[in-house]
């Protein structure tokens, strides 16, 4: 039996529910990282960000107050979602 999918991405994305700060033009805030990889992630966050936008992300996969790394990333969608947004953004270093 052969599986078919709309999926396109070549790199597999870690299911994630933690804790993050954004620092882009609109400030910073407090976001929510749905999901990861070397190469992409998906946010929640109050702010919309324009696609091709910059913006420097910080998790906290471990702790709430720990940043564990930080990431420049560069928006490649925005969706609205009950008040906030739901950004879809290439990472670009991961440091």
């Amino acid at each position: 039996m052969n599986a078919t999918t709309d999926e396109k991405r070549i790199w597999s994305r870690l299911n994630i529910d933690v804790p993050g700060r954004l620092e882009h033009p609109e400030g910073d805030c407090a976001v929510r990282c749905l999901d990861f990889s070397s190469h992409g992630v998906r946010l929640i966050s109050p702010f919309p960000m324009h696609v091709g936008e910059f913006a420097k992300l910080a998790v906290h996969a471990t702790q709430d107050d720990i940043t564990d790394f930080h990431a420049k990333i560069q928006c490649q969608r925005c969706e609205p979602l009950d008040g906030e947004w739901i950004v879809g953004a290439h990472v670009i270093d991961i440091q």
